[in-house]
């Protein structure tokens, strides 16, 4: 059986690994994949990533802050970062 990556999610961890923050979604379809991110000095944390590589060939970007993944107000968070979603790339056989 194949299965499909989905969920992409952004943790936290202040101390090396031992323990992670509850996780901030970013894109619960199936087909999101090599997700590459960058903080910038403003602490924005800019994530992109791949969306059905192999037909949609969609490229994605949205951003966030460390203070939306430990949030306790969750669903406006991820409202927040799905309104901050914009395609960057878009090509493939479902334009």
């Amino acid at each position: 059986m194949k299965i499909k990556r989905s969920h992409l999610m952004a943790f936290i961890s202040k101390n090396d690994g031992k323990s992670w923050s509850r996780g901030l979604l970013i894109d619960q379809r199936e087909g999101v994949s090599y997700p590459d991110g960058q903080e910038t000095a403003d602490g924005t944390i800019h994530i992109v990533y791949d969306y059905n590589r192999t037909t949609n060939q969609n490229i994605f970007i949205t951003s966030f802050t460390e203070n939306d993944i430990l949030a306790n107000d969750y669903d406006k968070r991820i409202i927040k970062v799905f309104n901050n979603r914009k395609i960057v790339s878009a090509g493939g056989i479902d334009k």
